[in-house]
């Protein structure tokens, strides 16, 4: 979970380094949560592969959901 300011903070971040990003609002348990969408890849090896980067390189919680 993160605040709105630090989701900010991590997409401009991400933005900055290359990656395609949007923040995302949604209410769980009645809190506000926000969360960070990156890229649209069109294999699950491409995702993986960014999760993976994501993980290692930048430090970042990441998963890869599928739509």
């Amino acid at each position: 979970k993160l605040l709105r300011l630090e989701a900010e903070e991590l997409l401009t971040k991400l933005r900055q380094r290359g990656y395609e990003v949007a923040l995302v609002e949604m209410r769980r348990d009645g809190d506000l949560w926000y969360r960070l969408r990156v890229g649209g890849y069109v294999t699950r090896e491409q995702a993986a592969e960014t999760m993976r980067r994501l993980r290692e390189v930048e430090g970042v919680n990441a998963f890869v959901k599928a739509e």
